[in-house]
């Protein structure tokens, strides 16, 4: 079996020694590289201020407002949400979000939020003067235009029949809520209130008498044990609703619910949710002959026909895998924003108020060829097939060229068919990108150094190999499963930079190679003998070996 090279910053397909490796979901594939720095809100907004120069007028985006509190926790939830614990709580959140909002969002008033999203958590968990004052914040920094589409996400339970006319007259036009199960023993078992769906049918007659256009139903296939009977009959006494989309998410596996006991059961299960148009189609389409089925990367769309042939019909709503085509600029804590080809970053702070010098903003570098890479390979498990026209488009044909020799070598290898201007999979199970990695691989070759870190507090954590500019200085940390991209050695990550900045061109790559395949074959016996390990005491007995050896 093909390894992948020790510098790969990828979860190879087995190691060395013939172990093999955790398998990576395509739901757990996102846009960035080990190359990690953190930066200030200046350094952010700088960025995003390039951006919107370089386009030009009118340049289109994403706009993404994220509240986290939610009534209670989910036990099938991969959303950054919290518990909300007091109204302090939630006041403390909204001043910090107004700092960012004040800062940061002026530097696109000269684009168009072409998509908008105030999701969560529960966001109208808010009072009627807290989202007055949210809402009117945004709509004082942002542009929109009449074809925006404009989208309030909510939660049945504790909706005040006040909310959705206010939130309509700053200009929504799309509410999405998240129901996920018509049964209550279903709900029950999933750690979830059956609480205001009674009340679901009077709320979207409501909604669309106030102006609201499109109305979205999330239910989730695969939560609690439910059969087929229990699924069908709570899709259609929600479609009897009059919805005009109803989104059947697969449950995702996560760290906290794993929900599969093992691989073949994940695949069975996902296989089912594929053919649920087959199973369940003819049933739909007896009671609702306007309703059709649309099938994206781990979910299914149910829509109105004539719905979904309109102009404010749009896939990017509807799929855990969809990659949305154009900049994201996201505001709130934990929210990620993503400058196509260049960052993606998240919001870590803590701090009660919001402050633009603090680097709280942990992002991700990414070059244009990595984001084709992950369109490409989301495309090809998720739909079977890329066009790779539309991603010479986003990225430039130069982006594609360094993954031409990645797709020769599957299609030689059997994986990949090629016809026309784009490629088809031989064979994908719909869930699993590991065949594809060579891709991704491709596409890290020649990428900046895999690892930044401010040299300060950060370097009393990192291990420093060698000396001069034969040098590295080396951090380790546990693997989760958000972060399954990078070289694994037993249970850790390995992530590291080089300590000079300016190194001779021509030895850098070897003088890395050499000291990182020493770095990891010390790992490996040092794993090997204690698997249970921690962090702190991997790192102590790494830097004393190799400062031993400086010395």
């Amino acid at each position: 079996m093909r390894s992948a090279p020790l510098m790969a910053h990828l979860q190879p397909s087995a190691f060395p020694d013939g172990r093999s490796t955790q398998k990576v979901r395509l739901t757990s594939l996102r846009g960035f590289t080990a190359n990690t720095v953190r930066l200030t809100g200046r350094q952010v907004k700088e960025a995003w201020a390039a951006r919107f120069c370089a386009q030009g007028g009118g340049h289109a985006y994403w706009l993404y407002t994220h509240i986290p509190f939610c009534p209670q926790i989910c036990s099938f939830c991969q959303c950054s949400t919290s518990l909300r614990k007091s109204d302090r709580q939630v006041a403390a959140y909204l001043e910090w979000l107004e700092g960012e909002l004040d800062f940061l969002a002026p530097v696109a008033t000269s684009g168009v939020a072409r998509f908008q999203y105030v999701g969560g958590g529960t966001p109208n968990i808010l009072s009627e003067p807290q989202l007055e004052r949210l809402l009117g914040t945004i709509n004082r920094h942002c542009r929109f235009d009449s074809g925006s589409r404009r989208t309030f996400e909510f939660l049945p339970s504790g909706l005040r029949p006040e909310t959705l006319p206010l939130v309509r007259s700053f200009g929504f036009n799309r509410l999405s809520c998240g129901v996920q199960s018509w049964s209550p023993e279903t709900l029950k078992a999933v750690n979830r209130s059956r609480s205001g769906l009674d009340e679901l049918g009077r709320i979207i007659e409501a909604a669309y008498a106030v102006g609201y256009d499109e109305f979205n139903v999330d239910l989730i296939h695969g939560i609690g044990a439910e059969t087929r009977e229990q699924f069908l009959d709570g899709l259609l006494e929600v479609l009897a609703l009059r919805p005009t989309t109803v989104t059947i998410h697969h449950v995702i596996p996560t760290a906290t619910n794993p929900v599969f006991s093992s691989v073949a059961e994940e695949l069975a299960a996902h296989a089912v949710f594929e053919q649920l148009e087959h199973s369940l189609g003819e049933d739909v389409t007896r009671r609702f002959p306007h309703m059709e089925w649309v099938l994206r990367p781990n979910s299914w769309i149910v829509a109105d026909r004539r719905f979904r042939r309109g102009p404010a019909f749009s896939l990017w709503y509807y799929s855990d895998n969809e990659r949305i085509h154009i900049d994201m600029l996201s505001f709130g804590r934990f929210a990620h924003s993503n400058l196509l080809g260049t960052l993606m970053y998240e919001n870590l702070s803590t701090a009660e108020r919001y402050d633009p010098d603090e680097p709280s903003y942990q992002t991700f570098r990414k070059t244009p060829t990595l984001d084709a890479a992950l369109d490409l390979v989301t495309d090809l498990v998720g739909d079977r097939r890329s066009d790779l026209a539309p991603i010479s488009q986003r990225y430039g044909p130069q982006a594609l060229a360094p993954l031409q020799p990645a797709l020769a070598q599957l299609e030689a290898e059997g994986h990949l068919i090629r016809t026309r201007g784009s490629w088809e999979t031989v064979h994908t199970d719909g869930v699993f990108v590991d065949p594809f990695l060579p891709i991704l691989e491709a596409a890290l070759q020649g990428a900046p150094g895999p690892w930044s870190v401010a040299m300060g507090k950060g370097a009393a954590q990192g291990i420093q190999i060698g000396e001069g500019d034969r040098s590295l200085m080396v951090f380790i940390e546990k693997i989760t499963p958000g972060k399954q991209y990078y070289m694994q050695i037993g249970r850790f990550g390995v992530y590291y930079r080089n300590l000079r900045e300016r190194q001779v061109a021509a030895q850098a790559p070897r003088v890395a190679e050499d000291l990182m395949r020493e770095f990891i074959s010390e790992m490996r016996q040092l794993v090997d003998q204690s698997p249970n390990l921690s962090i702190k005491e991997a790192t102590a007995a790494l830097r004393d070996t190799f400062q031993r050896r400086t010395v």
